[in-house]
């Protein structure tokens, strides 16, 4: 999978992830960044409501472009 692409699918799924401090939606809009690594990528997040921000991993091994 290529930065593009995981870019373009990662935004599109933080519509369903919710901030664990005040519950809101996160959206696209607030990655702050994404490095690539060996396995996957390194994404920081940042909660449009309360600010809290939050970093993970997101491992692509073994996936393909959807």
């Amino acid at each position: 999978m290529d930065d593009r692409n995981f870019s373009n699918i990662f935004r599109k799924a933080t519509g369903h992830f919710f901030c664990p401090a005040c519950g809101s939606k996160f959206a696209g809009s607030e990655i702050e960044s994404i490095e690539h690594h060996n396995d996957g990528y390194l994404v920081s997040v940042k909660c449009s409501n309360c600010s809290l921000k939050l970093s993970m991993q997101v491992i692509t091994k073994g996936f393909s472009d959807l």
